[in-house]
Order: C-alpha cells, then sequence, then structure tokens
C-alpha cells in the first residue's frame, strides 16, 4: 500500500474484476470501497490498458508529449 491511496494493488484488482463481471456499476463499487468515482474509473480504464500493471502507482511524474 503506497502513501497516495488507501487502498492495495490486490483491493484495486479487485473492485476493478467486480466491474469488469458487470455485476456492479463504477458509482456503486466507488460508494462501497469509499473511494471517489474518478478514481474508480481510472482504475477500470488503466487496467484496460495495461493489463493489470496500471494499478502498481508511479513514484515520479511520467511527461508523455
Amino acid at each position: 500500500m503506497s502513501k497516495r491511496s488507501p487502498k492495495s494493488v490486490e483491493e484495486k484488482l479487485e473492485i476493478v474484476l467486480l466491474y469488469q463481471k458487470g455485476g456492479k456499476s463504477i458509482h456503486y463499487l466507488a460508494n462501497q470501497s469509499q473511494v471517489e468515482y474518478p478514481t474508480v474509473h481510472n482504475w477500470t480504464r488503466k487496467c484496460k490498458q495495461e493489463v493489470g500493471d496500471g494499478l502498481i502507482e508511479s513514484h515520479r511524474k511520467i511527461w508523455y508529449f
């Protein structure tokens, strides 16, 4: 667990998998896990793009041009 996020990678992945299985909405999962909606939305987006590695937080800022 990092200093930036109250959730571990495993907890984030569990939330994303619940969303991907189609049973729960992002709003519902955000409320249940006490995380802001945009945060959960970002996890689901990153997980689609990076197949799980997107849930691991970086401690440096990466600039894309």
